[in-house]
């Protein structure tokens, strides 16, 4: 979805350019005619960002824990984590 919210945000600032700058995504955030604009689309990605950091990173967290045996968890914080992910759907 990450990738999918920059794709969103090249396609809104340049859409003239959008073929061209899909070869290069780097290039397409770097550059910018409006400021504005870009920092309006940013806003709107930016969300998506937090949401999907809200979703994925507390699964990412509980499935290193179960599998790598040098990072522990104690349990209430595995619960709580288990908890944020499964009662807040993206």
């Amino acid at each position: 979805m990450l990738i999918m919210a920059l794709d969103r945000y090249v396609a809104i600032c340049f859409p003239l350019r959008y073929p061209m700058l899909m070869t290069n995504k780097v290039m397409g955030l770097l550059t910018g005619r409006s400021t504005q604009a870009r920092l309006k689309t940013f806003s709107t990605c930016v969300t998506q960002i937090c949401i999907i950091s809200i979703y994925y990173i507390p699964r990412f967290v509980v499935y290193l824990t179960t599998y790598i045996p040098n990072i522990k968890l104690n349990i209430d914080s595995r619960i709580a984590l288990t908890m944020l992910y499964s009662l807040m759907p993206p």
